[in-house]
C-alpha cells in the first residue's frame, strides 16, 4: 500500500541520517522528531548492519522514548534493570525493550549502558559471534512469493523464534554495485546458468569481505528471503548473511 511505502521509506530515511560512531560497543542514538512504531524497525537495521544492540530514542520534548534490539547473546533488558534511576518508565526482554527517558539523562544512560556492555563482554567474549543456522538447502527455483508470504506468517521473529534463513550453493554472481556512500552491496545472483536472476544486499561487513575475497565469481550463500517494496510493487531480494567462495 501506498501508506506502507511512505513508512518504510521514513524508516530508511532515519536510517540512512544515523550518525554512528563505530567505536561504540552499545549503540545508542537520539534523533529529534516523534516516530512512533518505527523506533524498534530501525533499531533491527541498525543491529544487522552493525552487529551491536542498538538503543533508537526519539521526541521532542524534554521526555524522549525509544526501542531497543540486541545483537548475540546480551540480554539488553538488563540496561533497564540496572539503570531505573535514570529511566521514567520500561519494559521488555532480554531481546528487546522499550523505554521512556529524560533527554537530560540520555548521555549517563548511554555510559551506563556501554560499561554493563563492556562488562558483560569481557566474561563472555565469544558472545557476539552468535552461531548461524539454515532451515534447509535449496535451489533458486523453489524461491518464490508464495514461500515468502508463508514464512512471514510465522512472524513476528525474534530472540527464540529467529527468522528462517536458507542456503543456496554455487550461485554466480553476474553483476555488483557497490554503494559507497549507503555502504552496502548490492549483487544480481543466478544459479545453473538460469537466466532467473535474483537481487540480493548486505551491508558493510558483507561488502568489505567480497571486496577483501578478490570479488569471486561463484558463491555459498545463507540468506533471508525478503520482498523489495517500492510503490507498491513487490519484488524478491535476498538478504545475505553469510558467505564463501564455492568449491571448485
Amino acid at each position: 500500500s501506498l501508506l506502507n511505502d511512505k513508512r518504510k521509506r521514513l524508516q530508511r530515511s532515519i536510517f540512512d541520517e544515523l550518525h554512528i560512531n563505530e567505536a561504540d560497543n552499545c549503540i545508542i542514538e537520539l534523533i529529534d522528531g516523534e516516530f512512533a512504531g518505527i523506533g524498534g524497525i530501525v533499531a533491527s537495521s541498525v543491529v544487522e548492519k552493525y552487529h551491536k544492540p542498538c538503543f533508537i530514542l526519539h521526541g521532542n520534548g524534554e521526555v524522549v522514548s525509544g526501542s531497543a534490539r540486541t545483537y548475540g547473546d546480551f540480554e539488553v533488558i538488563d540496561c533497564l534493570t540496572k539503570n531505573k534511576h535514570l529511566i521514567i518508565d520500561g519494559g521488555g526482554h532480554k531481546g528487546a525493550c522499550g523505554l521512556a527517558i529524560r533527554r537530560e539523562n540520555v548521555d549517563l544512560f548511554k555510559e551506563a549502558c556501554s560499561n554493563i556492555f563492556n562488562d558483560w563482554l569481557k566474561n563472555n567474549p565469544d558472545a557476539m559471534n552468535p552461531t548461524l543456522s539454515a532451515v534447509c538447502e535449496i535451489n533458486f527455483d523453489m524461491i518464490s512469493g508464495r514461500l515468502k508470504d508463508n514464512i512471514d506468517k510465522l512472524a513476528p521473529f525474534g530472540m527464540g523464534h529467529e527468522e528462517p534463513m536458507f542456503i543456496t550453493r554455487r550461485v554466480t554472481v553476474e553483476s555488483y554495485d557497490i554503494k559507497e556512500e549507503k555502504d552496502y552491496i548490492k549483487f544480481s545472483l543466478s544459479q545453473n546458468n538460469s537466466f532467473n536472476f535474483i537481487d540480493a544486499i548486505n551491508f558493510k561487513q558483507i561488502k568489505q569481505r567480497y571486496i577483501d575475497m578478490g570479488y569471486p565469481k561463484n558463491i555459498d550463500i545463507l540468506y533471508k528471503i525478503n520482498y523489495n517494496e517500492f510503490y507498491g510493487n513487490k519484488k524478491i531480494q535476498l538478504h545475505i548473511v553469510d558467505f564463501k567462495v564455492s568449491n571448485k
